[in-house]
């Protein structure tokens, strides 16, 4: 029986018999007192029971260091998890700024091109319009020196018929003074003639240039109109583009701003959730729930 016995079992032994000896001493004087012949059951029952204690107080602390060492366990892996789960949500965040970043771009890019688009259709019209312009101002000066030159011949036509007539005349009444006083008059009459003929000429060609002054002053004023309607187009569509692109910013701005909120509130709870732990031993560790905003998914 003393075999299985140690130190602290015979020390307690010693106090509860009211007897001062040493380990050894003990152990003979046990084995050969009369006390412990006498005895024996008590001594024996005494060691029993220190024995049993001993040995419950080493397995309540084995256990207490298994559970703590658990705990520990399952505290770092908790922590590895939740580690792995934000470097997760960055890099998803990350992803998704990168793929709103090219969605702007594409969106800027495309508004680039059908801005190009829409300006190079106002050049088409602008050179269509100036060259159906050009085109009608050709036919009239190729119309204006054709009648010209009908009104020209015609004049020379009268001209020429009213010389034959007072030829005729002149031939009929007979009389050199007659024939000179026709012939001064069909001179003054080709005089006023071509007088006349210079005069309307003079007049188409005044009429002329006036219209081409006109048609010039049409075309600057259509050019400065379609210019200030393509200028006014342009700033229209990019005061557009920038306020879309404004307005998507600041919506990705408040959603990004809802992430550190999120991270905040699972630092706070981590926090609280070790300071119950520390106070209850037993409490398990629960998995962070936590709703997120617009930006956030949930994680479990």
């Amino acid at each position: 029986m003393f075999e299985n016995a140690t130190k602290e079992d015979l020390v307690t032994v010693l106090a509860e018999i009211g007897v001062d000896l040493g380990i050894r001493e003990l152990k003979q004087k046990l084995m050969l007192s009369k006390v412990y012949l006498e005895d024996e059951e008590f001594v024996r029952d005494v060691l029993a029971t220190t024995i049993e204690d001993r040995t419950e107080k080493e397995e309540d602390r084995r256990k207490e260091e298994e559970y703590k060492e658990e705990s520990r366990r399952k505290e770092k892996e908790y922590e590895k998890k939740e580690e792995f789960k934000k470097k997760a949500e960055e890099r998803r965040l990350e992803g998704i700024q990168k793929l709103e970043l090219a969605r702007i771009e594409a969106a800027r890019w495309k508004a680039e091109k059908e801005a190009r688009i829409r300006e190079a259709r106002h050049k088409e019209e602008e050179a269509r319009l100036k060259a159906h312009e050009e085109s009608r101002l050709e036919a009239q000066e190729g119309a204006r020196p054709k009648a010209q030159e009908e009104a020209r011949l015609e004049a020379q036509e009268g001209a020429r018929l009213e010389a034959q007539e007072g030829a005729r005349l002149e031939t009929q009444e007979g009389g050199s003074g007659r024939c000179q006083s026709s012939g001064r008059k069909a001179q003054e009459e080709r005089k006023m003639n071509e007088r006349i003929a210079l005069e309307e000429e003079t007049r188409l060609e005044k009429e002329r240039w006036l219209v081409q002054e006109q048609m010039q002053q049409v075309q600057e004023k259509h050019k400065m109109r379609m210019k200030a309607e393509k200028h006014k187009c342009l700033q229209e569509e990019r005061c557009k583009t920038m306020e879309e692109q404004k307005q998507f910013l600041k919506e990705k701005s408040d959603e990004y701003m809802e992430v550190p909120q999120a991270i905040e509130k699972v630092l706070v709870f981590k926090g609280e959730r070790a300071q119950m732990l520390s106070v209850n031993p037993d409490a398990v560790p629960q998995p962070v729930i936590v709703a997120e905003g617009k930006g956030l998914s949930r994680d479990i």
